[in-house]
């Protein structure tokens, strides 16, 4: 039986080489699949269907614990700007997608991904009105997500005053929500970056996706989906938390609304993280997006509500703010901090002691180094520490992508923590068992390992998983998704 053609409810999936996350070993032996979950071998009395898996590794399929899975959707269906290296060869593609564009008779377009280490400096509305007209609605963000440059028509029509045309956080997001995605674009969005996670593996993303779009589509949208199990988490104002408190839980078997998710501050590449100590390259400390004060209402209402708290801290006085909240006001459902990029020697003393999931980015280490040297400096001894962490007992951490920033493969984030001072092992761990704890009661003890009782998504690959390569097949719910069926290179066998 080929893999790729199961549609039965019991499947035997023998001669499987399967690792474990909990004990870090591997262990040959079949596995029986029920209704898209692992049983008891015992109970294999009559399977309906059965792989021979010859023998090939398996492991769990993989937890990005903070990603962003409409956005990247978003980004591959667009112009990627990530990979131009001057300003002249960026435009004139941005041009020509433009151009080939005019028959859908679209008014705003949204590009993302330029880096100004790699263009020499960052675009400004001057470039735009030089190579696109002084009339075009177009916003073109940096690929942090946190800073971009809005064409002339749009700094005049929301009042932006910098001579560049420079936009971040707020008034960036404004400009941005006021062009919705359709419904349409939405879940075509959602089905390009779904695609793109399943590829490599990712079958559980703790998403953040409540921007440019409806909340009601949103919610449509997750529950009525049976691709990839979603954690999502909403980034909400107050009000919409009081007025929206029922909309927290589970959707279906795949997606659940767990967590309100704050930007404490910015980023690191934008000069927006918030910083004790005024960047390196510019006289700016970065900026705050939230106040304590704010802040502490959050973590009330959070906690009276029983949900849980994510919080994007990546300057270390940003983190500051968000240990000092979270140390006055505990949290009944534990709290989550995410990235955690600059951090002093008494901060990583205090994490182990906290009682907080951390998500953390691994290839930033790698693709921020020569960025984050011009802005922090010295700064960098104690900062990306996430080894030191782990080592120190900061155990509750997991591993992600914050795609589309990073690529959503995993192979990404294991190769730079192997370079870090991870093993494999650990490695796959954090991007497994761990990252599914960070959900809660949601997915722990039902994501991450492939034991009697757990969830059937796994991977698995042909050539051992330890030298990094592509997998072969991933499964969801013990089947391989539609979505990828006609990629996948399939070595099961009756």
């Amino acid at each position: 039986m080929e893999a790729s053609e199961l549609n039965s409810d019991r499947v035997l999936f023998k001669n499987a080489n399967v690792f474990d996350p909990y004990t870090g070993n591997w262990k040959k032996k079949d596995l029986y699949v029920e209704s898209g979950i692992v049983r008891p071998s015992f109970c294999c009395k009559e399977p309906q269907e059965v792989v021979d898996l010859k023998y090939s590794w398996v492991i769990p399929g993989f937890t990005d614990s903070h990603c962003h899975l409409i956005g990247l959707g978003s980004k591959l269906r667009s112009l990627d700007l990530s990979r131009y290296n001057d300003l002249e060869g960026m435009f004139s593609e941005i041009k020509a997608w433009i151009d080939k564009d005019k028959d859908d008779k679209r008014d705003f377009y949204l590009f993302r991904g330029w880096d100004d280490q790699r263009l020499g400096r960052s675009p400004t509305k001057h470039d735009i009105k030089k190579w696109l007209g002084e009339n075009v609605k177009i916003v073109l963000v940096r690929y942090c997500g946190h800073v971009g440059v809005a064409s002339e028509s749009l700094c005049r029509k929301f009042g932006i005053t910098d001579p560049d045309g420079m936009v971040s956080e707020d008034e960036l997001n404004g400009i941005l929500d006021s062009f919705p995605r359709t419904k349409t674009e939405l879940k075509q969005d959602f089905i390009e970056g779904v695609k793109e996670a399943l590829k490599y593996g990712v079958t559980c993303v703790h998403s953040e996706d409540y921007h440019r779009c409806g909340l009601n589509d949103l919610i449509e949208l997750l529950k009525d989906q049976t691709m990839i199990r979603v954690f999502e988490k909403l980034h909400l104002n107050l009000d919409e938390i009081h007025g929206l408190k029922n909309i927290f839980g589970v959707l279906s078997s795949f997606s659940t609304v767990g967590s309100v998710k704050l930007y404490i501050d910015g980023s690191l590449g934008g000069r927006t993280a918030y910083l004790s100590e005024a960047y390196e390259d510019a006289p700016t400390k970065g900026r705050l997006n939230i106040t304590p004060k704010e802040l502490e209402k959050y973590a009330l209402l959070a906690n009276k509500l029983g949900v849980q708290l994510s919080l994007h801290a990546i300057g270390d006085a940003a983190l500051d703010v968000a240990l000092n909240t979270l140390w006055k006001y505990p949290q009944r459902v534990k709290s989550r901090l995410i990235h955690l990029q600059v951090t002093r020697k008494d901060q990583l003393e205090k994490l182990p002691h906290l009682n907080a999931h951390f998500s953390v980015q691994p290839h930033f280490w790698a693709s921020d180094l020569e960025m984050a040297k011009k802005r922090i400096g010295k700064r960098m001894k104690t900062s990306y520490a996430f080894r030191k962490m782990y080592m120190w007992g900061a155990r509750r951490m997991s591993f992600s992508s914050d795609a589309p920033v990073e690529p959503v493969d995993p192979r990404f984030a294991i190769e730079s923590a192997m370079k870090m001072g991870f093993s494999w092992e650990e490695s796959v761990a954090l991007h497994t068992m761990t990252a599914a704890e960070v959900a809660g009661p949601y997915f722990s003890k039902r994501l991450g390992r492939l034991e009697p009782g757990y969830l059937a998504d796994f991977v698995v690959y042909e050539k051992d998983p330890r030298s990094l390569p592509e997998p072969s097949m991933v499964f969801v719910n013990g089947k391989i998704p539609t979505l990828i069926k006609g990629g996948d290179r399939s070595v099961g066998s009756r």
